[in-house]
Formats: C-alpha cells, structure tokens, sequence
C-alpha cells in the first residue's frame, strides 16, 4: 500500500517555497494565458524519509501556483503519485518531466515513472488535464517510452541502455552510475509537431556518455505514439557523466537547449557531494549540431558554487521577446528560490534575478 502523500494546505509562499513538511527539488510549468503560473515540483514528504537521500525513491509531483508573477505562491497540494499495482511502470515513484499547454487549451504532462522491484527501473508516460489542477494518465498500461519494451528500437537508434540483465540496476551499469532515460520535455514546434526531448545515454567513440533523447509524436490528437529519433550530443559531453533535465525553445529563429550536468559518483550520492553545473547550446536545427553558446566557458550558466541547479523554462512564461522565465531548486538544502529570468539572443546568455524577487545579493527569500 502506498503512503498517501502530504494533502493540499492552501498555505501562501512569498517568493521562495520552503516548508518544514516536504523535501522539494526539480520544479517546472508553464504559464495558462490568464495570469497563472503553474508549477510542478519534485516532492517528498519530510516524515516518510529517514535520510535527506530518501527523497529520491519516495517522490511525487505538487502543485504551486502564482497570480503575480511568481511574488507569491499557493500550495495545490499533490498531483501524481506513484499507483497501488506494483506491475504499474510508475508504482514505486514519480521523477521529473515538463508541463506543457496545448493551443486548445488541454494541458498536457510528460513524467517519469519508476516501477517496484528494481532500484532505478524508469519510464516516460503522459498524463492529460484541463486545468492544470487534476491529471489522468493516458494509456496506463503502457508507458509512452520503456526501455524494456522499446528495447530493440532504442537500441537500433543509438541509444546505450547496457544489457537487458542490468537496466535499472544502480551497481552494474557499465560507466559506473545508473540508468538515465528519463526528463521528458515537451516542446511544439513552428510546423505544430509535438517533440520529445528527454535525458539520455549513448556511446560516443566507445564511451557512454550523457545524450538527448529526441522522439517525434506521430498522433498528434492522441499522443500514444512516437518515432524514436537518433540521439544527439554536445561538445563537451565528456565533462560529466549524467545530462539531465533537458529543455528546448526557440527565439528569432534559432533553438536553444539548457541541459543540468553532474558528475556523478554513484546512485544516491548526497547533492554537495556531485559536482552540478547548468549549460546551454544553440542550433539551427532541432536536429542538432547543438554548439556552446558564450566563449570560453561562458555557456555555463550555474557552476557548482551558486547552489542552483535543475533550470527550466517555464512554458509560455515569457518577459519579452528575448526573456522567459526560469525554475530552479537550492542544491543540498531541497527548496525552491524564487524565479529567474533568461535572455538570449545577444553574445552571450544573461541569467538574472529580479529585485522583485530577490535580495540584493543574489540571495533566495525564505
């Protein structure tokens, strides 16, 4: 029997989001074209975990929501929980995806599933809504993408998902830390194609590496299906060992991509112990070749020593032409800071705080 998640409080944040009852990490959403902010955060209620690492196998999506621009936030309460069947691709616990509202005003999600029996066992899967507020899986017998049963085709497409003996085994992985199929991003394009971006692995001249997942949906009325797409790369994939979180947009023509990094020494690793960075690339072309955007380093937007990870766009939250509004979770610490502003377009991205919402030395509001 799964223990019930933390129920809605309605208690009203100012700024940041931190709350003595839960642990809370990747956060993501998208604005609905009314005045609200919807926010999807990783949650793990504090009473269910006996260490801070705990988190990661007991998780959850909660639901937060702001009229003013992000200066307060209500809590919803809990929006996808792992299910009671434990043959279900997402019964032990929920992990990270993307929000995204459709132009006919269905909301739809893309999360990650972990199934019981096995450590880090993932699958991706799309949950439909029309308001943002309450979810129903579409096709819960079979996850949108599954490393088991999409097996063969991955493969065939470049993808590394080690033997069939190991996937989700956190020990026997063969570059040493675990699976990673997982994140998915949920991304229209100009022609109104339905992508999916997703965190990925593949074997880059004979080392696995950090990949993006790519799929193109094919029944873009039913989302049941996609085309797997080759996987993609960055130039300095070398430089860590796990690529997550990846998110695509576009601005005058011109495609972005922000991917967190960590190198990673083993599964369960305390956050302050991996080393995480945030990065962008652009492209012509959404099928790549991604290129470092900012000289010389300067497509790191957030070295280890800010603290900041996991950023993400959140959808249709834009504060111009060229600035859209961004997530992000206090590394090693599990709450949300306030809201922060990305823009593109020049030599070189500017990722920025607003005084509105932070304190003068780039400091979070608690």
């Amino acid at each position: 029997m799964q223990r019930e998640p933390h129920p809605k409080t309605g208690q009203v944040f100012h700024r940041s989001i931190s709350s003595d009852d839960w642990y809370l990490w990747d956060n993501y959403g998208y604005a609905d074209g009314d005045g609200i902010m919807h926010i999807y955060s990783q949650a793990a209620d504090k009473s269910a975990c006996a260490t801070p690492e705990d988190r990661f196998s007991l998780a959850y999506w909660r639901h937060f929501t702001s009229g003013d621009e992000g200066v307060t936030w209500r809590d919803e309460g809990p929006v996808f929980s792992p299910r009671d069947n434990p043959d279900a691709h997402d019964s032990k616990t929920i992990w990270s995806g993307s929000v995204l509202r459709r132009s006919d005003g269905l909301v739809v999600a893309a999360y990650t599933g972990l199934q019981r029996g096995s450590l880090a066992l993932q699958s991706m899967a799309i949950a439909l809504s029309p308001d943002g507020h309450s979810f129903e899986r579409l096709n819960p017998d079979r996850p949108l993408l599954s490393p088991i049963l999409d097996y063969d085709e991955l493969c065939a497409k470049g993808y590394y998902l080690g033997p069939r003996d190991t996937i989700g085994d956190t020990e026997r992985e063969e570059d040493g830390t675990f699976l990673c199929f997982r994140d998915p991003f949920l991304f229209n394009d100009e022609a109104g194609r339905t992508h999916l971006y997703f965190a990925a692995k593949a074997r880059l001249k004979n080392r696995v590496v950090g990949a993006l997942g790519h799929a193109l949906f094919t029944d873009e009325a039913q989302l049941r299906t996609v085309e797997i797409l080759p996987p993609q790369f960055v130039p300095d994939a070398r430089d860590f060992n796990l690529l997550e979180l990846p998110n695509v947009f576009m601005r005058d023509g011109i495609y972005y991509l922000v991917i967190s990094t960590s190198i990673l020494a083993y599964f369960g690793q305390p956050d302050l112990q991996a080393q995480k960075s945030v990065r962008i690339y652009r492209s012509t072309s959404l099928n790549g070749p991604w290129q470092p955007y900012g000289s010389a380093g300067g497509h790191i937007l957030l070295k280890p020593e800010r603290r900041l990870h996991g950023l993400n766009v959140v959808n249709g939250a834009d504060q111009g032409p060229a600035t859209i509004t961004c997530r992000a979770f206090w590394v090693g610490e599990s709450w949300l800071p306030p809201s922060l502003l990305l823009t593109v377009g020049g030599r070189r991205p500017e990722l920025t705080f607003p005084e509105s919402l932070w304190r003068p030395d780039g400091g979070g509001v608690s």
